[in-house]
């Protein structure tokens, strides 16, 4: 579930709040840090129980505050393995013999984060294959 248009004095603890509200423990409520786009919106990611996301996008948005906040309901993503950074499964099941757990997942190159990273994104599986990524 992604919040979106919120108030610049909402925390992430106060948003949660109002989520767990409306069915669920604050417990059961995993979330991202509020963050700012260019154009100054503020938005959170919140991962709850699925019956609350369902009755929160079916209402479209959520008062937080003094903010009645737009809500959009996000696709689950598929698994991906961070040891290889394919698709379909995960680093405990991983089969594949190339290890990418150290690369810059913006670039692909060694030694940055990709938080650091300045270079031109990407996709590391697509270059090692010699395929355009586009």
């Amino acid at each position: 579930l992604r919040i979106r248009g919120l108030e610049i004095s909402t925390t992430e603890k106060e948003a949660a709040g109002e989520v767990a509200k409306i069915g669920c423990e604050i417990t059961d409520i995993k979330m991202g840090n509020i963050r700012v786009t260019p154009n100054e919106v503020r938005s959170l990611w919140i991962q709850c129980p699925i019956l609350v996301v369902k009755m929160i996008a079916k209402k479209g948005s959520i008062r937080i505050g003094w903010t009645q906040a737009k809500v959009d309901m996000l696709q689950a993503r598929p698994l991906q393995c961070f040891r290889c950074l394919e698709q379909r499964h995960v680093q405990q099941n991983c089969k594949n013999n190339v290890d990418r757990r150290s690369n810059c997942y913006r670039c692909g190159e060694q030694g940055h984060l990709a938080r650091d990273c300045e270079s031109k994104a990407r996709c590391q599986i697509c270059t090692d294959a010699g395929v355009s990524a586009g």
